[in-house]
């Protein structure tokens, strides 16, 4: 008996600090009537008059629509009593070390703003809806914590990390979404884990490699209408980055499962996006053209075992519409549609579009080459006979090799994967036009070795002769 007695006591002392550490500063209640002061018996109505009383509190809002848009400053926090019931229909901006848990935000043009330098968190919440961004955060030294949440319907990308912040994103669903899943700038360091990417009109992650440091893994990116995951080159933010991309199931999307692209033109070194992307242990598979893309450098670079490493298998697109359906939206249970006929238009979209990349690429690359071996033709040619071509411009010729080599094949595939007349009309020129140019330089480079063995064997008959 005094054991139970002792209990009770017990439970009935720990009651005050339990309700004490659960409690907050102010309370809003949309459907309360009467006199407001703030307080559990008399909330406020509204989330702003909340915040007006309490700049940096910890507010408590009971379920209902909220129709306002609400800035967090300080450290104010805002805890709803359900996601699924309480829902903020307006711009929700944050700009100090501020946290959101358990609401909907949806509407405005971006549901939720984070702005330059802030420290913010969204746990447990649904972000739908905005007619651009879910997530924005703006370029600085802030950071970005989203966990368990649901972002999807937002008419661009769910997520937008812009330059120099540190960002973690994990365990959340991220789907249906007008463009990119997650777009990260420049410079960003942090970790994007345990989600669930799938449905989005672009690339299910895209992000810029230049001094950015990421580790992108466990997560299941399917069914993109772009790529798995895009890494970007941009001239302005040319430094190598360091990214681990590991333990992600990366199938059924559009165009790749990785692939790397340049936007803006540039020209990064040839190994640039090996020595900035390390892929370990990702099942990469059933995507739409190849499971990485050749360009990147990256397959072959790491070692001869590497489809093995990443478990990379290939399957046509035709074969996958019955496995577009396994994937269900979030808590409404919804399955994804698959128009295999919109998928074609987009497969072939994609493929004119890297086409068009690697055409641009080709050419600048001619044309710089073409200008530095500008000398060789004005050389008189006994001078070429007894003295070469130079070492400088065979560099330049073996180094153009190397790259054109790579262009053509990737031109193959292309071609092997369009179904369209036109588009393969054009990739059949195109790599008619690699395939000239390095017989070219592979012609010039033979009788520069043809002509050293020659001129080794008159100095050598010239020697004997003396």
């Amino acid at each position: 008996m005094k054991t139970y007695c002792l209990v009770i006591i017990g439970v009935f002392l720990l009651l005050p600090f339990k309700i004490r550490g659960e409690s907050y500063d102010v309370y809003v209640n949309k459907n309360y009537i009467g006199e407001e002061d703030g307080s559990r018996e008399r909330p406020f109505r509204s989330i702003a008059k909340a915040l007006e009383f309490s700049p940096s509190g910890k507010i408590f809002i009971y379920a209902g629509l909220y129709e306002e848009s609400v800035i967090l400053k300080d450290s104010a926090e805002l805890f709803g009593e359900s996601r699924k019931e309480v829902a903020l229909n307006g711009a929700l901006t944050m700009e100090g070390k501020n946290l959101v848990k358990d609401i909907t935000v949806e509407g405005g043009n971006i549901a939720i703003d984070v702005a330059k330098g802030a420290k913010a968190a969204v746990e447990n919440c649904i972000v739908k809806k905005s007619r651009s961004i879910g997530i924005n955060v703006a370029a600085g030294k802030g950071k970005i914590t989203v966990k368990k949440t649901d972002l999807y319907d937002n008419e661009r990308k769910a997520m937008y990390i812009q330059a120099g912040n540190e960002v973690e994103i994990e365990d959340s669903n991220i789907f249906d979404n007008g463009e990119e899943g997650i777009d990260i700038r420049a410079g960003v360091i942090g970790s994007v884990r345990g989600n669930k990417i799938y449905g989005n009109k672009e690339s299910g992650i895209e992000f810029i490699v230049g001094s950015s440091e990421l580790e992108i893994s466990g997560n299941t990116i399917r069914n993109n209408r772009a790529s798995g995951i895009a890494a970007q080159f941009y001239q302005e933010s040319n430094r190598a980055g360091k990214i681990r991309i590991a333990e992600n199931q990366i199938s059924g999307n559009n165009n790749y499962g990785f692939t790397c692209a340049l936007p803006s033109g540039g020209e990064p070194t040839f190994w640039y996006w090996k020595d900035s992307i390390n892929l370990e242990n990702n099942t990469i598979e059933a995507n739409g053209t190849d499971p990485i893309n050749a360009f990147c450098h990256i397959a072959e670079a790491v070692d001869d075992n590497e489809n093995t490493d990443n478990a990379i298998t290939d399957q046509p697109v035709e074969n996958r519409q019955e496995d577009a359906h396994l994937l269900m939206l979030g808590e409404e249970n919804r399955p994804i549609e698959v128009d295999i006929t919109q998928e074609k238009a987009d497969k072939e979209k994609a493929l004119a579009e890297r086409a068009d990349e690697i055409e641009f690429l080709f050419k600048e690359s001619s044309r710089r080459a073409t200008a530095d071996l500008e000398n060789l033709t004005k050389r008189n040619k006994l001078a070429l006979f007894l003295f070469g071509v130079g070492e400088y411009p065979t560099g330049i010729m073996k180094k153009e090799i190397e790259k054109d080599s790579v262009w053509l094949k990737e031109v193959k595939d292309l071609l092997s994967q369009s179904e369209l007349e036109e588009q393969r009309q054009s990739l059949t020129a195109l790599s008619q036009e690699i395939e000239n140019k390095i017989k070219y330089y592979e012609n010039i480079l033979g009788k520069e070795i043809s002509r050293t063995a020659l001129v080794r064997k008159l100095a050598f008959l010239w020697v004997f002769l003396l």
